[in-house]
């Protein structure tokens, strides 16, 4: 997800408005939008945009290496 759409994300959940609805906004299957929101929480918001573009960034940039590559004996 881009960060624009992260924050509408976060802002639409604090309106109270549900992951579908979020989701069909964006023209988005819920499943990701749903991912989003729980990989990310935080103890006082569910769902941070600048928290969770930093994090998706943070992932972005340290790929995991393929099974094959990370066993010796394959």
């Amino acid at each position: 997800m881009s960060a624009e759409e992260r924050a509408t994300v976060s802002l639409g959940l604090a309106q109270g408005h549900s992951l579908r609805t979020l989701a069909r906004i964006w023209g988005r299957a819920p499943s990701p939008v749903s991912h989003e929101v729980t990989q990310n929480p935080t103890p006082d918001c569910p769902s941070r945009a600048c928290t969770a573009q930093r994090h998706a960034d943070i992932r972005a940039h340290h790929p995991r290496r393929p099974r094959k590559l990370r066993d010796p004996w394959l």
